[in-house]
C-alpha cells in the first residue's frame, strides 16, 4: 500500500478540524478529535500541520476472584488489586508536520516529521462462562508503544 499525503502550498492558509463521540452500552465513552492547516508563510516557503487524538473506551469488567497459589509462594490470595470496571481503554494521538520550500521554479524541497504515539490498558478478552464482557485477571496488561 502507499499512502500519498497532502503536501503544503503557498496558494492559501486553510484548515479543518472534526471529531466524534461515541456512547457504548454498558461502557466508557469513546472520541476522535483530528484537524490540519496550511500555512502559506511567503511566496516560496508553506508549512502544513496534521494532529489527531482518539481514545476508545472500555467495556470489559476484571471482577473478583481468590487465586489457588499459596501465599507463601508471593500470592495476595485474591485480585482485589486488578478488579476494575471498563478497564481495556485504548489511546492514539500523533501529528505530522510538512514544509516545502520553492527556492525557483525548477527546485522544491519538502521536508516532513511524523510522530505518533499509542497506549493499550487491560485486555479485551471475556469469559462467558462468568458473564458477559467480564474476565478474571491477576495482573494488568498493557502495550505502549512511541
Amino acid at each position: 500500500m502507499r499512502i500519498i499525503t497532502n503536501k503544503p502550498t503557498t496558494d492559501e492558509f486553510y484548515g479543518q478540524a472534526s471529531g466524534t463521540l461515541d456512547i457504548t452500552d454498558g461502557g466508557d465513552s469513546s472520541w476522535d478529535f483530528n484537524g490540519h492547516i496550511n500555512i502559506p508563510v511567503s511566496d516560496t516557503l508553506a508549512c502544513r500541520a496534521i494532529g489527531f487524538n482518539s481514545h476508545d473506551g472500555g467495556y470489559v469488567d476484571v471482577v473478583p476472584a481468590d487465586t489457588f497459589a499459596p501465599p507463601e509462594h508471593g500470592s495476595p490470595g485474591n485480585n482485589d488489586a486488578v478488579v476494575d470496571n471498563n478497564q481495556n481503554t485504548y489511546d492514539v494521538y500523533g501529528g505530522r508536520l510538512h514544509a516545502l520550500w520553492n527556492p525557483n521554479e525548477k527546485w522544491k524541497l519538502t521536508a516532513s516529521f511524523i510522530t505518533q504515539a499509542s497506549e493499550a490498558d487491560g485486555a479485551w478478552e471475556t469469559d462467558p462462562y462468568i458473564d458477559d464482557y467480564k474476565l478474571i485477571k491477576f495482573f494488568d496488561e498493557f502495550s505502549d508503544d512511541d
